[in-house]
C-alpha cells in the first residue's frame, strides 16, 4: 500500500541508452553506481555479481542491478546486450529499486525486445562514450544526460517514459519487503518519508517522525521497521548517505561541507556511517568515481 502512494510522484529519467558486444575487457569489479541499470542479453555469456549473490547472464535473460549497490562485472569471451542506465527517483522514497527487495533477474518477453527495440529508435546517440566506470567522462556523461531531458520533445518524453515503465513492471511485481496492515498505516508512512525528504538536511529525531505519523514513538519506531526492514534513523542516515554518493561524484564540494550540509553531526560521524553502508570511506569514494586509468 505504501509503494502505491508513492508511485505517482515516479520520476524516471533515461540516462544512457545503447547496444553493446563487449569481450574480456567487460571486467569491472567495485562499481558504485548512482543509477540502476537494466540489461537485455542478446548473445553470449556474462555474469554480475551484487546484494551477495553471482547471477549469469545468457541470451534471453534480463538483469537489473539497482542503484547505490556495490557490484562486479565480468566477460570470460564475448557478450551482446542492449542496456539502458535510468534513474526512478520517489519523492519522499529515494529510488524505486532502493525501498524493497526485488528478483533482479528475469526472463525476457518478446514485448521487452520490442520495446528496448523502440527504445534505441526513439533515442539514438545516447550510448556512453566509455564503459569504464572509473573514467571521469563516465560519471560526466550522466550527470549530463539531465540537461539532455530539457531539450526532449514532449512525445519522445511521454513514448519513452512509457517503455521503460513497461520493461520495468515485471521487477516491480517481485517487491516484496514491505509489511503494512491498513491504508492508513501506508498514509503515515508516506506522511514520514515525504518529511524526511523534505528535512534531510536538517536535524530530525525520532520525536519529530512519530510527531508526523500521529503515533507513541516507540510503536511509530516498530511500525516504521515492520514496513521498511530497517529503523527510522538508519533510512535517514541511508537516504542521507545515498546523497552523499551523489554529491561526491557530481560537485568539488569538501567532504567535511558534505557531511555537515547532510546534517550530520560531525565529519567523523559522517565518515563511519558511510563506510558502513557502502564499504570505503568518503574520500576513498569520490577517489573511485574519479580515478582516471
Amino acid at each position: 500500500m505504501l509503494l502505491q502512494e508513492l508511485l505517482p510522484s515516479l520520476d524516471i529519467r533515461i540516462l544512457a541508452l545503447g547496444h553493446l558486444s563487449p569481450g574480456t575487457w567487460w571486467n569491472y569489479r567495485g562499481v558504485h553506481s548512482t543509477y540502476n541499470r537494466l540489461f537485455l542479453v542478446l548473445g553470449g555469456e556474462a555474469f554480475v555479481r551484487h546484494n551477495g549473490r553471482e547471477y549469469r547472464m545468457t541470451p534471453g535473460d534480463m538483469h537489473m542491478v539497482p542503484c547505490f549497490m556495490k557490484a562486479d562485472y565480468y566477460c570470460h569471451d564475448t557478450f551482446d546486450l542492449c542496456y539502458v542506465a535510468f534513474d526512478s527517483r520517489l519523492s519522499g522514497g529515494g529510488d524505486l529499486f532502493q525501498i524493497q527487495e526485488y528478483d533482479y533477474a528475469r526472463d525476457a518477453r518478446p514485448a521487452d525486445h520490442d520495446s528496448f527495440g523502440r527504445l534505441l529508435e526513439l533515442i539514438p546517440n545516447r550510448a556512453l562514450p566509455v564503459y569504464d566506470p572509473a573514467l571521469p567522462e563516465y560519471e560526466r556523461y550522466h550527470q549530463a544526460a539531465h540537461e539532455f531531458y530539457r531539450t526532449m520533445r514532449p512525445e519522445v518524453y511521454l513514448e519513452s517514459q512509457g517503455l521503460l515503465r513497461l520493461l520495468l513492471a515485471p521487477f516491480v511485481a517481485s517487491g516484496r519487503g514491505m509489511n503494512l496492515t491498513s491504508a492508513e498505516m501506508a498514509g503515515r508512512l508516506h506522511r514520514v518519508l515525504m518529511h524526511i525528504d523534505r528535512h534531510l538536511t536538517e536535524s530530525i529525531t525520532l520525536d519529530d517522525l512519530a510527531a508526523v505519523a500521529g503515533l507513541n514513538p516507540n510503536y511509530f519506531s516498530d511500525s516504521f521497521q515492520r514496513a521498511m526492514r530497517i529503523r527510522p534513523i538508519e533510512y535517514i542516515n541511508q537516504s542521507r548517505v545515498m546523497e552523499a554518493q551523489i554529491r561526491l561524484a557530481t560537485t568539488a564540494a569538501p567532504v567535511k561541507a558534505i557531511a555537515y550540509e547532510l546534517g550530520f553531526t560531525t565529519p567523523q560521524y559522517f565518515a563511519r556511517v558511510f563506510k558502513a553502508l557502502v564499504g570505503v570511506t568518503p574520500t576513498q569514494y569520490r577517489k573511485l568515481q574519479s580515478h582516471a586509468v
